[in-house]
């Protein structure tokens, strides 16, 4: 019986033991804080900012041609520092200078067409005049008088018809002048040359 005795109370000591090590164990603190500490100095507060972007200008003008044709000069390249007007290249002009000689030669034919169209109706004119007496006084048949008037009419309206081509002409040559002056390409406002 004395075993049964000495066992128990060997049970009851082990673990009052075990019980007292984790009773200090949760009440015992912990490791103490490690503070990073550094001298007081007087220096100047830096404050900046790091951040990535993209750097876009107040004004981004897309330069372009308002003419097609084969570039003849670049006046310019990426990076470089333009003034508002400066050129900044050229489409070959030999095309639309030919352009605007051929609708220079055709006014030009135009009106020698006018001319000729002028002094025929006043042919017609005078004839149809002469006819009108003529037939007032019954001396002409009133089919001879009706060829003269048409002929006055047909002539007057091909007048007409050839004023209104020399106006296009010029309207065609004025329209080649402003496309000539398209080959030559200026920068619309002060600035660099980008991408």
């Amino acid at each position: 019986m004395k075993k049964l005795k000495f066992r128990k109370v060997l049970i009851v000591v082990v673990l009052l033991v075990l019980a007292a090590g984790i009773a200090y164990s949760i009440q015992s603190p912990e490791k103490p804080p490690e503070y990073l500490t550094a001298k007081v100095e007087r220096t100047e507060i830096e404050n900046s900012v790091l951040a990535s972007g993209v750097l876009q200008g107040i004004k981004q003008v897309d330069v372009g041609a308002q003419v097609s044709g084969q570039l003849k000069s670049l006046k310019v390249n990426l990076g470089d520092k333009v003034k508002q007007g400066q050129w900044l290249a050229e489409i070959d002009p030999v095309v639309l200078q030919n352009t605007l000689r051929q609708s220079q030669v055709n006014e030009q034919n135009l009106i020698a067409q006018k001319d000729a169209a002028v002094a025929q109706l006043k042919d017609a004119k005078a004839i149809y005049q002469r006819y009108k007496q003529l037939r007032a006084d019954d001396a002409i048949s009133q089919k001879d008088f009706d060829t003269a008037q048409s002929d006055f009419e047909v002539r007057s309206a091909n007048l007409r018809s050839l004023e209104a081509q020399v106006r296009d002409a010029r309207i065609q040559i004025e329209t080649a002048r402003i496309n000539l002056g398209y080959t030559r390409i200026v920068a619309p406002i002060s600035g660099d040359v980008v991408g």
